[in-house]
């Protein structure tokens, strides 16, 4: 199985640094610039599971050359969300703006 950037396998681990035990993220799948995610845990279902999602990008370092955005989502069972993000790589800014 290929490996995640580095960038996302940090992600990942300050991510459930911060939300284990209510949500635990775990690298299922990455290829073709795809990744694939499985959150699970006691968090709640009905509001805003989507905000835990979204908080995997916002663990990426803002100075790394990679952006996430969310594809598609499905929920596996009563526990558990399978996430598709798609992976870019974001151009460097330039210093003049």
């Amino acid at each position: 199985m290929p490996e995640p950037p580095e960038t996302i396998r940090r992600a990942i681990a300050s991510f459930n640094r911060y939300r284990s035990p209510e949500a635990v993220a775990e690298f299922i799948h990455f290829s073709n610039n795809e990744l694939i995610v499985r959150f699970s845990g006691s968090f709640c279902h009905t509001c805003g599971v989507y905000d835990y999602f979204e908080d995997l990008i916002f663990e990426l370092n803002p100075e790394a050359p990679i952006g996430l955005a969310v594809i598609d989502f499905e929920k596996e069972d009563d526990m558990s969300f399978l996430v598709r993000y798609q992976l870019t790589y974001l151009r460097p800014r330039c210093a003049g703006g």
